[in-house]
Protein backbone atom coordinates (compact mmCIF):
# COMPACT_ATOMS: atom_id res chain seq x y z
CA UNK A 1 0.00 0.00 0.00
CA UNK A 2 1.47 3.23 -1.30
CA UNK A 3 1.47 6.07 1.12
CA UNK A 4 -0.03 9.11 -1.40
CA UNK A 5 -3.22 6.35 -1.50
CA UNK A 6 -3.47 6.26 2.38
CA UNK A 7 -3.18 9.71 2.51
CA UNK A 8 -6.05 10.07 -0.11
CA UNK A 9 -8.33 8.02 1.51
CA UNK A 10 -7.50 9.29 4.78
CA UNK A 11 -8.05 12.96 4.01
CA UNK A 12 -11.18 12.31 1.89
CA UNK A 13 -13.13 10.66 4.94
CA UNK A 14 -12.01 13.26 7.13
CA UNK A 15 -13.35 16.18 5.08
CA UNK A 16 -16.59 13.97 4.61
CA UNK A 17 -17.02 13.26 8.28
CA UNK A 18 -15.99 17.46 9.25
CA UNK A 19 -18.37 18.43 6.18
CA UNK A 20 -21.23 16.36 7.27
CA UNK A 21 -21.15 17.45 10.45
CA UNK A 22 -20.52 21.49 9.03
CA UNK A 23 -23.31 21.33 6.66
CA UNK A 24 -25.96 19.67 9.05
CA UNK A 25 -25.40 22.28 11.62
CA UNK A 26 -25.35 24.87 8.93
CA UNK A 27 -28.91 23.82 7.98
CA UNK A 28 -30.26 23.75 11.87
CA UNK A 29 -29.01 27.37 11.93
CA UNK A 30 -26.88 26.52 14.88
CA UNK A 31 -23.44 28.26 13.68
CA UNK A 32 -23.09 32.24 13.03
CA UNK A 33 -21.85 33.37 9.83
CA UNK A 34 -19.36 35.07 11.36
CA UNK A 35 -18.02 31.25 12.12
CA UNK A 36 -19.41 29.20 9.52
CA UNK A 37 -18.52 31.33 6.43
CA UNK A 38 -14.49 30.94 7.10
CA UNK A 39 -15.17 27.20 7.48
CA UNK A 40 -16.99 26.87 4.22
CA UNK A 41 -14.09 28.82 2.66
CA UNK A 42 -11.97 26.10 4.93
CA UNK A 43 -13.75 23.08 3.62
CA UNK A 44 -13.21 24.16 -0.28
CA UNK A 45 -9.38 24.80 0.12
CA UNK A 46 -9.00 21.49 2.17
CA UNK A 47 -11.01 19.68 -1.01
CA UNK A 48 -8.07 21.11 -2.80
CA UNK A 49 -5.51 20.20 -0.93
CA UNK A 50 -4.27 23.25 0.45
CA UNK A 51 -4.59 22.32 3.99
CA UNK A 52 -2.18 25.37 5.11
CA UNK A 53 -4.44 27.53 3.17
CA UNK A 54 -7.11 26.23 5.47
CA UNK A 55 -5.75 26.90 8.36
CA UNK A 56 -6.18 30.61 7.77
CA UNK A 57 -9.65 30.32 7.44
CA UNK A 58 -10.69 28.18 10.23
CA UNK A 59 -7.98 30.68 12.34
CA UNK A 60 -10.50 33.26 11.11
CA UNK A 61 -13.63 31.20 12.54
CA UNK A 62 -11.37 30.78 15.75
CA UNK A 63 -11.07 34.68 16.49
CA UNK A 64 -14.68 34.89 16.52
CA UNK A 65 -15.85 35.68 20.41
CA UNK A 66 -17.88 33.60 22.71
CA UNK A 67 -18.03 30.70 20.43
CA UNK A 68 -20.55 27.47 21.25
CA UNK A 69 -19.56 24.22 22.15
CA UNK A 70 -20.72 23.20 18.82
CA UNK A 71 -19.04 25.82 16.48
CA UNK A 72 -15.92 24.76 18.48
CA UNK A 73 -16.71 20.99 17.27
CA UNK A 74 -17.14 22.37 13.99
CA UNK A 75 -13.90 23.75 14.52
CA UNK A 76 -11.92 21.09 15.42
CA UNK A 77 -13.34 19.05 12.75
CA UNK A 78 -12.51 21.25 10.36
CA UNK A 79 -9.01 21.52 11.73
CA UNK A 80 -8.18 17.66 11.88
CA UNK A 81 -9.59 18.16 8.12
CA UNK A 82 -6.74 20.34 7.26
CA UNK A 83 -4.27 19.10 9.47
CA UNK A 84 -4.54 15.90 7.37
CA UNK A 85 -4.87 17.93 3.81
CA UNK A 86 -1.36 19.64 4.76
CA UNK A 87 0.31 16.23 6.00
CA UNK A 88 0.47 17.86 9.56
CA UNK A 89 0.49 14.38 11.73
CA UNK A 90 1.04 15.94 15.07
CA UNK A 91 -1.94 18.24 14.41
CA UNK A 92 -3.98 15.70 12.72
CA UNK A 93 -3.24 13.25 15.96
CA UNK A 94 -4.10 16.58 18.30
CA UNK A 95 -7.35 17.29 16.77
CA UNK A 96 -8.82 14.00 16.31
CA UNK A 97 -7.53 12.95 19.97
CA UNK A 98 -9.46 16.03 21.03
CA UNK A 99 -12.60 14.96 19.37
CA UNK A 100 -12.39 11.80 20.61
CA UNK A 101 -12.13 12.86 24.41
CA UNK A 102 -14.94 15.14 23.88
CA UNK A 103 -17.54 12.37 23.86
CA UNK A 104 -19.42 14.34 21.07
CA UNK A 105 -18.23 12.07 18.50
CA UNK A 106 -19.38 8.21 17.97
CA UNK A 107 -20.14 5.36 15.98
CA UNK A 108 -18.70 5.82 12.18
CA UNK A 109 -17.36 9.39 12.88
CA UNK A 110 -15.24 8.01 15.33
CA UNK A 111 -14.00 5.17 13.53
CA UNK A 112 -12.78 7.83 11.02
CA UNK A 113 -10.81 9.78 13.21
CA UNK A 114 -9.40 7.04 14.97
CA UNK A 115 -8.60 5.35 11.58
CA UNK A 116 -7.08 8.54 10.94
CA UNK A 117 -4.76 8.63 14.19
CA UNK A 118 -3.38 5.30 12.80
CA UNK A 119 -2.33 6.21 9.89
CA UNK A 120 -0.84 9.20 11.55
CA UNK A 121 1.39 7.59 13.58
CA UNK A 122 2.15 4.91 10.87
CA UNK A 123 3.34 8.10 8.54
CA UNK A 124 5.51 9.24 11.90
CA UNK A 125 7.66 5.85 11.63
CA UNK A 126 5.47 5.41 15.21
CA UNK A 127 4.74 1.89 14.36
CA UNK A 128 3.85 0.75 18.10
CA UNK A 129 1.32 3.46 18.50
CA UNK A 130 0.20 3.07 14.96
CA UNK A 131 -0.80 -0.85 15.95
CA UNK A 132 -2.28 0.67 19.01
CA UNK A 133 -4.76 2.43 17.15
CA UNK A 134 -4.80 -0.27 14.54
CA UNK A 135 -5.92 -2.78 16.81
CA UNK A 136 -8.89 0.11 18.35
CA UNK A 137 -9.83 0.25 14.86
CA UNK A 138 -10.63 -2.95 13.94
CA UNK A 139 -12.09 -3.19 17.37
CA UNK A 140 -14.34 -0.57 16.81
CA UNK A 141 -15.97 -2.13 13.81
CA UNK A 142 -13.72 -0.64 11.42
CA UNK A 143 -14.40 -2.10 7.83
CA UNK A 144 -13.20 0.55 4.93
CA UNK A 145 -12.91 -1.95 2.10
CA UNK A 146 -9.88 0.94 0.66
CA UNK A 147 -7.62 0.90 4.16
CA UNK A 148 -6.39 -2.55 4.94
CA UNK A 149 -4.56 -2.30 8.38
CA UNK A 150 -2.64 -5.38 7.87
CA UNK A 151 -0.67 -3.69 4.95
CA UNK A 152 0.25 -0.94 7.20
CA UNK A 153 2.04 -3.36 9.47
CA UNK A 154 3.48 -5.45 6.75
CA UNK A 155 4.85 -2.27 5.21
CA UNK A 156 6.26 -1.01 8.99
CA UNK A 157 7.76 -4.87 9.01
CA UNK A 158 9.32 -4.08 5.44
CA UNK A 159 10.69 -1.23 6.80
CA UNK A 160 12.52 -2.31 9.57
CA UNK A 161 13.57 -5.34 7.98
CA UNK A 162 15.42 -3.24 5.53
CA UNK A 163 16.64 -0.72 8.02
CA UNK A 164 18.29 -3.45 9.87
CA UNK A 165 19.79 -5.11 7.08
CA UNK A 166 18.01 -8.43 8.03
CA UNK A 167 17.96 -11.39 6.10
CA UNK A 168 14.36 -13.23 6.43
Amino acid sequence: MNRKSVYAGLCAALLLAAGAGFEAAAQSGTVRPEVGNPLKAAQSLIKQRKGREAMAEIAKAEAVPNRTAYENQLITQMKSAAASAAGDNDATIRNNMALLESGKVSGRDATVLVQAIAVAYYNKKEYADAAKWTQRYLREGGNDPDWQPWNLCSSACDELVEAHGLNL
